[in-house]
């Protein structure tokens, strides 16, 4: 996202802040329950769970009507209402299909307990004891994501500190950041969907406003742990382009980079026999993921797709900016954001049998293309081929000016201001 529509995103939920405060929308209340907390029951040793205890966890509310013995759990949209009969029978109403629960709930002094299967089955929430301590599966990365937002929506750090990984809770979280979840959490949220690429697991959820949606991504690792989170707009209406023939190519997830430089790449290969000349896409400025999406345009994947058409390979991008935003916030380069990973993409084209060792060309969009000529001083193996510039900026163009300021966005020292400002 450029700082123009960061600003755009700050303004606008501002004001619908505003507006919900009006409408009299409040905060979620959330009971004083933390993460991993050691409770006092005998059914630790069994597979029952205390329900509210989890819900509060996680921030799923829950509703207990006495009078018709009934539990309604709210998952984002969804409602789940369970009934538990005076002899102990239960049943589970799941989107209009009411389903019989044989000894998988009970009520004791008051406190529904609700076992780990029934958990699972009705509300997809994947929980268990572990040393006296509530735990949840790293499998479940929706409901350890939706923790995670809701204790640092409560201001617990540490206890969400407790389902992250160590990079990420070493490099800390910025306090605008914070600040975000617990502004968001105003609203109405989706409960989550998970999509996977060669890096993360990435929940978003998406917050409804009274002025437009906002995604909020949750990136998990590999051991179900939060690495990483980004808030972005919500756009609809991408279309793709009439030249899009999708028999014509194929495309696949390769990993680019290691550690908080690891990122998700997109090679678009084009059908038929090989080698093929091939491209590396440099995104501008901005955490722009590898479609280089702003609004409801993907010019990346537009870009690819047309390029495979013509029977040249494609290699787009996340930038490490957006992959690992809060683990690289405040401290990263030149560098890091365009040339390290520019280099290792073209290791990796260089060692695939399906492209031209000798025509790999990297393409710079905006800043992206500014930068081509550190990048290229750089590939000291001349992996490289040549170098192709869209919309690169004058190099009088003050916008650099800004990059030395920290209120602005700043993100380059002194030393790299200088190098950038005379190459």
């Amino acid at each position: 996202m450029n700082k123009k529509t960061r600003r755009l995103l700050t303004i606008s939920l501002c004001f619908s802040i505003t507006l919900a405060n009006q409408a009299g929308i409040a905060t979620p209340a959330f009971a004083a329950v933390q993460p991993g907390n050691t409770v006092s029951i005998n059914d630790q040793s069994s597979d029952y769970i205390p329900l509210r205890m989890l819900c509060d966890w996680i921030g799923t509310p829950v509703q207990w009507d006495r009078a018709s013995r009934t539990v309604t759990v709210t998952k984002g949209e969804e409602k789940v209402r369970f009934h538990v009969e005076n002899d102990g029978r239960a049943s589970a109403n799941v989107s209009g299909n009411i389903t019989p629960i044989e000894h998988g709930m009970m009520i004791r002094n008051g406190v529904v307990y609700m076992k780990q299967e029934t958990l699972k089955h009705t509300l997809g929430i994947q929980a268990y004891w572990a040393e006296g301590k509530l735990q949840l599966d790293p499998d479940d990365a929706i409901s350890r994501a939706n923790a995670f937002l809701t204790q640092l929506a409560k201001g617990n750090i540490e206890d969400a500190y407790v389902l992250t990984s160590r990079s990420f809770s070493s490099a800390g979280i910025p306090p605008e950041t914070i600040e975000w979840t617990k502004q968001l959490a105003l609203f109405p949220k989706s409960w989550g969907t998970v999509t996977t690429n060669a890096v993360h697991k990435t929940v978003t959820i998406v917050y409804q406003t009274p002025q437009m949606a906002l995604d909020l991504e949750v990136r998990l690792d590999q051991s179900g742990r939060v690495d990483d989170l980004y808030t972005n707009l919500h756009f609809y209406g991408y279309q793709p382009p009439a030249y899009d023939k999708q028999k014509t190519y194929t495309e696949q997830q390769i990993m680019v980079g290691q550690g908080d430089h690891a990122v998700t790449g997109i090679l678009t290969l084009p059908q038929g026999k090989g080698p093929f000349p091939a491209v590396i896409l440099i995104q501008g400025d901005g955490e722009l993921d590898a479609n280089s999406t702003i609004l409801a345009q993907k010019p990346f994947r537009d870009l690819a797709v047309g390029l495979a058409g013509r029977h040249i390979a494609v290699l787009r991008m996340t930038k490490t900016t957006r992959e690992h935003f809060v683990q690289l916030s405040g401290h990263y380069t030149a560098e890091d954001e365009f040339v390290d990973n520019t280099l290792q993409a073209a290791k990796l084209l260089q060692e695939n049998a399906a492209i031209d060792s000798n025509r790999i060309f990297a393409t710079g969009h905006s800043r992206g293309g500014w930068m081509l000529p550190r990048i290229l001083s750089r590939d000291s193996e001349q992996r490289i081929t040549g170098a192709i510039v869209l919309a690169g900026a004058d190099p009088r163009y003050t916008e650099i000016d800004s990059y030395d300021h920290p209120e602005l966005g700043g993100m380059i020292p002194d030393e790299e201001l200088a190098y950038t400002a005379n190459n």
